[in-house]
């Protein structure tokens, strides 16, 4: 009764099955991916240390896609690898999680402040990132890696 893709052609939807049968038989997928029912169904049941446990990189990562970075972040706790202030005295804080069933071993991300909402974001960075300046810059596209990050101002 239902064939879903996104825009690449993929089987995907976020709501229900991507194939779906009326709704006696389907296929859950998130472009692409097949995925077991609940990760759509109930997205809201996915934890931290569910995607953790996941073998299967590509599974995990869609659960870490949906969950949201900061989710993620929250519910695992990670290591702080180091800690700062930016321009406006904002804290920052760069996290690590260790992810030992994934080829890059772990996850790194850059707790931020915006300074227009006052609302705490994670940005996930690369990983071989060592302050949270570095962090931050490496956020930049146009701006090479290791380069050094002193606005003259940040708002």
């Amino acid at each position: 009764t239902a064939l879903r893709r996104d825009d690449r052609g993929r089987l995907h939807c976020a709501t229900g099955p991507a194939i779906d049968y009326d709704r006696a038989w389907g296929i859950w997928a998130w472009h692409g991916v097949r995925v077991p029912e609940d990760i759509i169904e109930a997205p809201h049941l996915i934890t931290g240390q569910r995607a953790l446990a996941e073998p299967n990189a590509e599974l995990r990562r869609v659960m870490l896609e949906i969950m949201g970075t900061e989710r993620f972040f929250r519910e695992v706790q990670p290591q702080v690898l180091h800690h700062d202030l930016d321009g406006p005295g904002h804290p920052r804080r760069l996290l690590k999680i260790a992810l030992p069933n994934d080829p890059e071993g772990s996850m790194v991300g850059v707790e931020v402040v915006d300074p227009s909402t006052g609302r705490q974001y994670i940005l996930r960075v690369r990983p071989d990132v060592k302050t949270c300046a570095e962090a931050v810059a490496s956020t930049f596209p146009g701006l090479p890696a290791g380069a050094r990050y002193k606005p003259d101002v940040e708002a």
